[in-house]
This record gives C-alpha cells, structure tokens and sequence, in this order.
C-alpha cells in the first residue's frame, strides 16, 4: 500500500549524529510499534517492552514448557528469530531549516514563570515533505496477510488523527496527516475497525499455541488511561510567534527559528509545557514529574503537546497523554482550558483557546468529553468502543 503523509509539524527519527539527517525507517517503525503495545493491553492482551531485558514485561521470546512464546507485538514488529512481517520505504523528506550539527539547535527558553528557565528546550532540524504531495510511504507486507496490512493501516490513522510519529512527539515533533492512494479491499471502516480489533485479541497469526500470555503490568503505557485533546486557537495576531515566551535573542538562533516558519507549522511545544508545568503545577514537583518526566528519575514525560499547525483553516494544538490517575487527568484538563497560560506561551493577549475535542475512555467523567465542541453524549465504557469513538469517520 502507498500513502501520502502531508507533515503538518516536522518529523523527527533522528540519526547517529544526533540530528535528523533523513528520515530513518526505524524511527517510523518504532512509533509504530510502540502504538500498537498500548493498544493492545487497552485490549488486555499482552505486550513485551522490548527494551527490558528482565522483569514480567521483558522482551520475547519466552520459553515456557521447552518452547519459545511471544506477543502480537513482535509477532507483527519481529524480534531475535522471528522476521518482521512487512518492511516500508519512505522519502527522505528535507529539513525544516538547515542543519548540519547539534550546535545548530533552536534553544527555547521560556521566562514567563518563576523563576525563568535557566536552559529551556532544544530543538532541532525536524523533516517535512519536499512538496504539497506529501511523503511517500510505502508498505509491503511480507506475507500475503490481510491481517498485516489492515492492523498498519488503522494503525497509521489513529497515529494521523490522534497522536504523532516518529520520535521527539514530545517536543512537538510528529504531527501529520494521512492519504492513502486506493481503498483497500472494499471494506467499510467499522469492518476495517472490526477485523483489526478481532485480530489483535486473537494468538498471534498462525502460531495459536505460540501466544504469550503474561499478565499485564499497571506501569506499562495502556490505552485505556490515555486521553486525546484538539485545541483550535483564534485571534492569533499576524506574526505572533515573535512575541513566543522563550523565541531566541542570539542572531544565529534567531534565523533557524525564522527559517522554520517558512513552515506552516509554528514552534509552540515548549512554551505551553513551560506554562503547564512550572505555572499550572508550580507547587506540586510530585505532579510535575508524573506529567512531565524527571531527568534524575529517568523517567519520560506522559504528556505530549504539538507544535501549532493548521487543520482546516484554523490554528490547531494537538495534546495527548497517558495519565493513570483519574483526578490528576481532571487537574490537567482544568489547566488546560486555562486561557492565561495559552497567552502567556503565545505572548498574544488576544489568543482564545478552546478545547474543541477531548476523548478518554471514562464513563463517570464524560462530562469532559467532546467531539467537534459538543459534549459527548455516549461515554466510551471500554476500548472497544473507544477506539470506535477516535477512528470511525476518519479510517
């Protein structure tokens, strides 16, 4: 299958010389990867971290009762002795601004808190499509399974319409959108849906006594604590992002980030973090490391923002996260709704933001829970229809 993904902030795989050189096809396959886990233990099937090498969750294969045992994950993705069952090509792309080393970073550093920030983020060369066709991806499964090709296919949309690819989605990186080339099949999208759900809770394909079954551990990223946010922004001023909270003073800086807005995207990520972080949660560090990461813990963030991006004639914030913690996730929608922070991460006093989608599998708190603006109406009980709720419409 070939699509098109028109990328709407740049893509970031990184590379050995830590900046983003080209557009690595391991970097796109292990978001994808990565995805797919947390779907499938929203599913409550179980899913290797195939960067562990010990503990319940450590990579497969197992051996149980003399014979080797592994995930749908690696099933799918491959792991030692088992082939992955597709490979992908994508174009390179070209990068956002010019970049030829680390040193040639946009260093964004936020002021408007107490105290200021001292070092703030850096960002680096993301890739974006050489034209208005898009990148050219290409999947070419390597077995004749309609399984294959149908569970990347979904999977390449929830990560359009929902989430990002790549690396760095943290820093904004990774927000893009999807086009696929012919239908595939003829099937409809809730039986594209279907067929993906019922194959994903099925043993690994032909391997029915193969699947391994351990049980699912609370720690693991899980889709059902994962929460999904859109946030369209209006009255944004004409060249706003010169007033961004933290846009760089040094003359060389200064021109990479004018470079970069010749993009349609606008850098945003780490100004909105900044105000979340050190303003919203500024009395409570216990809060901050769970929604933000802790470098001493070496724990990653659970919330990631989008830079700002245009979604059908609007301005357009994408945020999402994994927040376990029900109460917490009310806090951080509170926060998020909280116009001031988005004016001061702006420096646009007239910017009015409104969370337009907000989707959670939640029943008791649907409240929150909108779609296009309107309050939802029929609270996702569980992933099944959860994942109903975020694709159907857009597969």
């Amino acid at each position: 299958m070939k699509y098109l993904l028109q990328s709407n902030t740049p893509i970031w795989t990184g590379g050995a010389t830590r900046i983003c050189d080209t557009i690595h096809e391991a970097g796109i396959i292990g978001s994808l990867r990565w995805w797919y886990e947390v779907v499938l233990r929203g599913l409550d099937v179980f899913a290797c971290d195939p960067t562990m090498d010990t503990g319940t969750d450590k990579r497969c294969p197992i051996e149980l009762n003399e014979d080797k045992k592994w995930c749908n994950a690696c099933n799918l993705f491959g792991m030692t002795g088992l082939q992955r069952k597709f490979k992908i090509n994508i174009n390179r792309g070209k990068q956002v601004y010019e970049q030829k080393d680390q040193k040639q970073n946009i260093n964004i550093k936020p002021s408007r808190c107490d105290p200021p920030r001292t070092t703030g983020w850096f960002l680096g060369a993301g890739r974006i499509a050489t034209d208005q066709k898009g990148l050219a991806l290409l999947v070419t499964p390597l077995t004749s399974s309609e399984y294959t090709s149908n569970t990347l296919e979904v999977l390449l949309c929830l990560l359009s319409k929902w989430g990002g690819i790549g690396a760095r989605q943290q820093h904004g990186y990774g927000i893009f959108e999807i086009f696929c080339e012919k239908l595939q099949n003829g099937l409809s999208k809730e039986e594209k849906l279907n067929k993906f759900i019922n194959a994903s809770k099925s043993p690994a394909e032909n391997q029915p006594p193969k699947r391994r079954t351990t049980a699912i551990s609370a720690d693991m990223p899980n889709l059902k604590n994962f929460f999904f946010a859109k946030i369209k922004l209006d009255g944004l001023t004409v060249n706003w992002e010169n007033d961004l909270d933290g846009v760089p003073a040094i003359t060389n800086e200064r021109k990479r980030f004018d470079e970069w807005h010749n993009h349609t995207s606008r850098i945003f990520a780490p100004a909105l973090k900044n105000q979340l972080r050190f303003v919203a949660f500024k009395d409570d560090t216990g809060k901050q490391k769970k929604l933000f990461g802790n470098i001493k813990d070496k724990s990653g963030a659970k919330v990631n923002v989008s830079h700002i991006y245009d979604a059908n004639g609007n301005k357009e914030v994408r945020v999402w996260g994994d927040i376990q913690d029900a109460s917490l996730r009310n806090e951080f929608y509170i926060a998020l709704n909280n116009t001031t922070y988005w004016q001061n991460a702006t420096g646009c006093p007239q910017v009015i933001a409104q969370v337009t989608d907000w989707r959670e599998k939640n029943g008791t708190m649907s409240s929150r829970c909108r779609k296009a603006g309107s309050i939802c109406t029929a609270p996702c009980t569980d992933v099944e229809s959860f994942l109903k709720c975020l694709l159907l419409g857009d597969l």
